[in-house]
């Protein structure tokens, strides 16, 4: 919900972490996601490119607000075309 709700690229990498990390997995995130989103009212279907949609600002704002942070950041089109992948593979897009 974080991602559709504000731009901070430090969610998009929290989220790609948990992800990549096998920190979380989809029957967790899903479990109680559409309801959460309609509290928030929030549009599910809009995940389906939110990354896509504020790509722009999270371009700008990837490396000033991320990299004295995390020592090892990931290239952003990486996180993205990952994030996306396991958004459609898990079901949740």
């Amino acid at each position: 919900c974080a991602l559709l709700g504000r731009t901070e690229p430090r969610d998009l990498y929290d989220v790609h972490y948990m992800f990549t990390h096998r920190l979380a997995d989809a029957e967790a995130v899903s479990y109680r996601l559409g309801e959460k989103m309609a509290y928030k009212e929030l549009d599910p279907a809009a995940l389906a490119d939110v990354l896509t949609r504020k790509q722009d600002t999270f371009r700008r704002l990837w490396e000033p607000r991320l990299r004295g942070q995390m020592p090892d950041l990931p290239h952003l089109d990486t996180v993205v075309r990952e994030t996306n992948r396991w958004l459609r593979q898990s079901g949740l897009v």
